[in-house]
C-alpha cells in the first residue's frame, strides 16, 4: 500500500456538477459536485472557491474539489465523493462554475 501525507488534495475526477438557486430568505447558490477517488476514506470532501484579486471577466468562477487523502491507498478501489458549497450573495457577474479535480474539470454554465 502507498502512504500519503494527511494534507488536502484535489479529488481525482469530477463526474457531475449541479447548481440550485434560492432567493428567500436570502439570495444563495447551492453547488453540488460528485467525484471519484481511487481509494476509500477521503474526508471531508469540499469545494474551495479560488481567490481572485479581480472578478473573472467571463463570469466563470473556479472551485477546487478537495479532500484529505487516506493514510494508505488500496489499489483497485474507487470511492464516490460528494461536496456541497453554499454561496450566499454570489457575484452579480456570475455566468458559470468550473470545478477542478486533479485529472479533469467540469464547467456548468448558468442558464439566463
Amino acid at each position: 500500500m502507498e502512504t500519503l501525507s494527511q494534507v488536502l488534495h484535489q479529488v481525482e475526477e469530477v463526474n457531475s456538477v449541479k447548481l440550485h438557486f434560492k432567493d428567500f430568505p436570502q439570495r444563495e447558490l447551492r453547488i453540488s459536485a460528485v467525484g471519484q477517488c481511487t481509494a476509500e476514506g477521503w474526508v471531508p470532501p469540499k469545494l474551495k472557491l479560488r481567490s481572485y484579486e479581480f472578478p473573472p471577466q467571463d463570469g466563470i468562477y473556479d472551485f477546487d474539489f478537495i479532500a484529505q487523502a487516506p493514510k494508505a491507498l488500496t489499489p483497485g478501489l474507487v470511492e464516490a465523493v460528494i461536496a456541497v458549497y453554499k454561496w450566499s450573495n454570489y457575484p452579480e457577474n456570475l455566468r458559470g462554475i468550473r470545478i477542478h479535480g486533479s485529472e479533469n474539470s467540469l464547467l456548468k454554465m448558468i442558464q439566463l
